[in-house]
């Protein structure tokens, strides 16, 4: 489809998902960072792919959105790159326009922010 080649082109990752966080559709970004196929980040598998540590803040996040029934949520998670380094990265994920008895669905883009992070750090550092 033309909005999907459109997905295809941003040079960040994309997923859409469930309101139980069952992802249906990654980006061609989420294959050449991880290096693995499409599949692999669909349903519950782009969990693997998160350090271990942030799927608990994700977890967090998520059941935050659930009890407010906010429209967005976000978060910065680490996410494994295709040579096995994680990056650090700033997640948003907002609710897609519904229509009237579907379930709710999840647009989240994931930019990777691991640069302009580990260089605050390093300033901060610095200025101590």
């Amino acid at each position: 489809s033309k909005t999907r080649d459109v997905l295809d082109t941003v040079p960040h990752v994309v997923c859409i998902r469930d309101d139980e966080g069952c992802v249906d559709y990654v980006n061609a970004r989420w294959t050449d960072f991880t290096g693995n196929a499409a599949a692999a980040g669909l349903g519950l598998g782009w969990l693997d792919f998160v350090q271990p540590e942030d799927r608990e803040l994700l977890a967090a996040r998520a059941a935050e959105r659930r009890q407010s029934n906010a429209a967005s949520i976000e978060a910065e998670l680490r996410i494994r790159a295709v040579d096995g380094r994680y990056r650090w990265f700033h997640m948003r994920t907002v609710i897609l326009a519904q229509e009237a008895n579907l379930p709710r669905r999840w647009v989240s883009t994931s930019t990777d922010i691991d640069d302009s992070k580990g260089a605050r750090t390093a300033l901060i550092s610095s200025e101590a």
